[in-house]
């Protein structure tokens, strides 16, 4: 599995030009095969994703979601519904969550992110524990052996997660958002978080 936990949208110099485009080629090559979907990589947006956060951004965040192959993950945020009365972001490779088999195992993917950062196109964020623990159950009773959240919040919040929902919280999250390594236990329940710019 290759997991991502946001904000390579906007971070970097080079997205003032190509609005993000460049790291959505980057992502695409890593399985050696730039044209051809990905089925174990997962990414969930970071704050970063919604810079450009009016609605007239709507195409170009679409566009790269689109371009992607492999899937986005959304377990928390609703986007605002449009005058068609479908969400004004939606995609076949956006997911609320996703399980997958790796090596005979099959593994369950979701994910949080932040509100630290909202855009007029997002609804709503739903409250994290809720919708955690919800789809971890739905995934288990799917078979799923192991659970996996992708976050992008506080160190602080992941902790609270774990802590507080005991045998529904997945088991590892692997989480990005203050750009500083952590590896932790929870109640039995693993925390990983990334650094920037692949230091470690």
């Amino acid at each position: 599995l290759v997991l991502h936990a946001g904000d390579f949208f906007f971070f970097f110099l080079l997205s003032q030009r190509y609005n993000g485009e460049q790291m959505i080629d980057v992502m695409n090559m890593m399985d050696g095969n730039e044209q051809a979907f990905d089925p174990y990589m997962f990414i969930t947006f970071g704050n970063h994703e919604f810079e450009k956060d009016k609605m007239k951004h709507v195409g170009m965040l679409q566009s790269r979601i689109d371009e992607s192959q492999f899937d986005w993950v959304g377990s928390n945020i609703h986007f605002k519904t449009g005058d068609n009365g479908q969400p004004v972001i939606q995609s076949k490779n956006l997911v609320d969550d996703a399980l997958v088999e790796v090596n005979g195992v099959k593994v369950g993917i979701v994910s949080a992110t932040t509100q630290t950062k909202t855009a007029e196109y997002i609804e709503s964020f739903a409250p994290t524990n809720e919708v955690i623990g919800r789809l971890t159950r739905e995934l288990r009773g799917k078979g799923a052996r192991l659970v996996i959240a992708i976050t992008h919040q506080r160190v602080s919040e992941d902790e609270e997660m774990l802590s507080t929902l005991g045998k529904d919280a997945p088991d590892l999250v692997a989480g990005g958002h203050e750009h500083e390594r952590h590896l932790k236990q929870v109640d039995g329940h693993a925390l990983v978080k990334a650094d920037s710019d692949v230091k470690s």
